[in-house]
């Protein structure tokens, strides 16, 4: 099968619109040139070479929305950047086959059957899709979710307090299918369907506003210091006592400086502290020993081990605490879903 050069740039070009759309570019409203190349080439080529350019689509979404993952695995995972440029490019090449390849191999099957309404039937595929990808692989890989194209614009985002960010993943999708049947089908029933999602932004874009706008403090106010020990990752990597110890006095000195300064409460980063919460240890005795002079409560996030009856580990969660002035561990959440690189 010879590639064909128009067929071969729209899908490089749907790769490309669709990325632009997400962090950390945020084109307005790319997506929409994206999505309808992209089922141009649905509409116009059989099912084995629409996969084939779809994935070609989907792999240069990959480069351009995940190129960080090569400096994550080299810089935090020790590996070269060859080895990391390879298993980027074998990441790229699964995310493009469980993402773009089988929404098209589904959504073709819709097309074909049913014609223009088939095209209604996408934003349902697509949200599902995304929908799986909270549980598989992995546990959940809901990394740019199609949401994000429309999250920058606050007003619109706060849909997502009913709707979470599927709502606008469904959004994206039918404002798409919406466009490309407004310029393929040349029919003023779709230039209509545009006025009415012209308005429908419009409205939710008033209700955003005014969501915003009608936000009160009614709390009360308190003052909040926020530190950041800047200690680099690769202390972190290859860790010491010495060096968990130097680690623990610079966060004890910073809270320090917040209690003298009149901070009410402090907030430190994720896995800020290097101990576990709940395993009795040498450093956790230490710098509870030594907080308890200052008497500050605190946000931190932990490394949080949960062990067995007998001590062997049971869990490992990334985890919020809050601690009291007293040292005393007042409550804790655990992030649902992990970063599969971190």
């Amino acid at each position: 099968m010879k590639p064909n050069l128009k067929y071969l740039s729209f899908s490089v070009l749907t790769g490309t619109f669709l990325s632009l759309s997400l962090p950390n570019f945020f084109i307005p409203f790319a997506f929409l040139v994206g999505f309808s190349l992209w089922f141009y080439l649905m509409e116009k080529l059989d099912i084995k070479r629409v996969l084939l350019y779809s994935f070609l689509a989907g792999f240069v979404f990959s480069l351009l929305s995940f190129y960080w993952i090569v400096f994550a695995l080299s810089y935090y995972g020790g590996l070269s950047i060859s080895v990391s440029s390879v298993l980027f490019l074998i990441f790229a090449t699964a995310f493009s086959l469980y993402t773009f390849v089988l929404f098209t191999f589904i959504a073709k099957k819709f097309i074909d059957r049913f014609s223009t309404f088939g095209f209604f039937l996408l934003p349902f595929l697509w949200v599902f899709l995304e929908f799986l990808r909270e549980f598989f692989p992995f546990n959940g890989f809901s990394w740019n979710l199609f949401g994000y194209m429309l999250s920058y614009i606050n007003q619109i985002a706060q849909i997502t307090y009913f709707t979470s960010i599927y709502g606008l993943s469904f959004l994206v999708v039918f404002f798409s299918v919406s466009f490309y049947l407004m310029f393929s089908r040349r029919d003023y029933r779709f230039v209509v369907l545009n006025i009415f999602n012209i308005v429908l932004f419009t409205v939710l874009f008033i209700w955003g506003n005014s969501r915003i706008n009608s936000y009160s403090d009614k709390g009360e106010y308190y003052k909040v210091a926020v530190l950041q020990g800047n200690v680099d990752e690769s202390m972190k990597l290859k860790p010491t006592k010495e060096i968990n110890k130097k680690i623990i006095d610079k966060y004890l000195n910073l809270l320090k400086q917040a209690k003298e300064k009149g901070a009410d409460v402090a907030v430190l980063p994720e896995s800020a502290l290097p101990f576990f919460p709940y395993v009795d240890s040498s450093l956790k005795y230490y710098f509870f020993d030594e907080f308890y002079k200052i008497g500050i409560p605190f946000f931190s996030g932990f490394d949080n081990v949960l062990l067995k009856e007998d001590s062997e580990i049971d869990k490992v969660y990334n985890s919020l605490f809050l601690v009291d002035e007293y040292g005393l561990y007042v409550d804790y959440y655990s992030k649902i879903k992990l970063v599969p690189f971190g």
